[in-house]
């Protein structure tokens, strides 16, 4: 017998919607969607959330939304609570809207419930708001439109660069170069039916300097068995091998000469950005982190949670001199 049940983020978050902090939600959530009928996501008690945090969560409920629609010939009954109007996460509705958080959850058919704020965002608030937006949520399902969020990354976007972490001209095309081949690897591995989105913000915390937060992710078929085509062996091995794998030079689940670039590219701009990379596929993640010496520490969380796709958040901050 089905149950109807409710998951509330907050909760199972440290009220944080972000992706260094969702190992528990996506442990639940994977649980719950197999035995629920109504399955809820409650987002009414977070005060926090990162562009990450929003892809990574949007990906995982469209994936489980296929997985059961496939399972059980039958749309699934997902549905969303979004996050209260009370201060100070008034900003926070207003951040998800801008983003486009909502227009996602209708496009996919999930039903959000919501209230609309009585007054506007002051209009200081908005501007700001804005301007630290460098990609709101943006779906990928080709390389046109990977195409079209290089071309805007490395337009109008290069002066918030400039502005909020005083990045030149090289930076800003190192970061779409790093942006291009991660939304690549979405439409080389994802797989058909698969979707991928992106988003980008400028974030601020207290006494540190800003910093580039980029999140990625996609429902298809994850790391591990993208792999398989070219590496057979890889049905053997556990989803954290799998992603160590892939960090390295050349190695790709496209049997090509010229593959295999595309996470190790990343990679191998993390010191010089003083950056980290999360990567998520399976039931682990891997998080790359640089180092004073100017190399990178690796360090890998297992996870009981098993869900589709594949998901990163990379941070960037202003480039060593």
């Amino acid at each position: 017998m089905s149950l109807d049940l409710t998951l509330d983020v907050g909760v199972l978050t440290k009220r944080t919607l972000h992706s260094h902090e969702m190992d528990a939600l996506l442990r639940e959530l994977a649980w719950a969607s197999e035995v629920a009928g109504t399955l809820t996501i409650d987002l009414s008690g977070i005060t926090y959330a990162t562009p990450s945090g929003m892809v990574w969560l949007l990906a995982a409920l469209r994936g489980l939304q296929r997985i059961r629609t496939a399972a059980l010939g039958s749309h699934p009954v997902l549905r969303v609570i979004a996050p209260s109007l009370e201060n100070p996460r008034v900003r926070l509705h207003y951040w998800f809207n801008w983003m486009g958080f909502y227009d996602f959850l209708d496009a996919e058919g999930i039903p959000c419930e919501r209230k609309h704020p009585e007054t506007p965002l002051a209009p200081a608030e908005e501007r700001s708001l804005k301007s630290e937006t460098l990609l709101v949520l943006t779906t990928l399902r080709s390389s046109a439109d990977v195409a079209r969020v290089v071309g805007h990354v490395s337009g109008t976007v290069a002066s918030l660069l400039k502005s909020h972490l005083d990045y030149g001209t090289g930076d800003v095309a190192n970061l779409s170069i790093i942006l291009s081949e991660a939304c690549h690897n979405i439409i080389d591995h994802a797989g058909a039916g698969a979707c991928g989105l992106v988003a980008a913000q400028v974030m601020r915390r207290p006494k540190q300097e800003p910093f580039v937060m980029i999140g990625v992710a996609d429902d298809g078929m994850g790391i591990r068995r993208s792999l398989e085509p070219a590496h057979p062996e890889a049905r053997q091995w556990s989803d954290e091998e799998a992603i160590h794998k892939s960090l390295q030079l050349g190695f790709s689940g496209v049997p090509n000469a010229d593959r295999g670039l595309g996470l190790w590219s990343i990679v191998e701009n993390i010191p010089k950005y003083r950056g980290t990379l999360h990567v998520r596929s399976g039931a682990a993640r891997v998080r790359i982190k640089a180092n004073e010496s100017g190399g990178d520490d690796r360090k890998a969380y297992p996870s009981a949670a098993s869900l589709p796709g594949t998901m990163l958040c990379l941070t960037l901050r202003k480039r060593i001199s």
